[in-house]
């Protein structure tokens, strides 16, 4: 649930910077596994307005190969990771 949190606080704080200062935003939320993509998916769709949420991308895929392919290279001002703890169980 920390990844829904944090989405949702960044795209708050994202685009309210965006419609005051007219800075352009995109927020990219990544997550491998099918059931927390989902989760992220609909929580996106439920509590973000719809003009936000077209600056929003929602992907699954894995972060150690995110970038490998050269029509994905992209450059990021800012990476926000949610890294499991060793303990935690996958």
């Amino acid at each position: 649930m920390f990844l829904l949190a944090q989405a949702l606080i960044l795209a708050h704080l994202l685009f309210r910077r965006h419609f005051v200062t007219g800075a352009k935003a995109e927020l990219v939320c990544n997550d491998v596994a099918q059931s927390r993509y989902e989760r992220l998916r609909i929580v996106i769709q439920e509590h973000v307005p719809s003009g936000v949420r077209a600056n929003i991308r929602i992907t699954q895929r894995d972060g150690s190969r995110y970038h490998l392919n050269q029509r994905e290279r992209r450059h990021y001002d800012r990476v926000l990771v949610d890294a499991p703890c060793s303990s935690e169980r996958h």
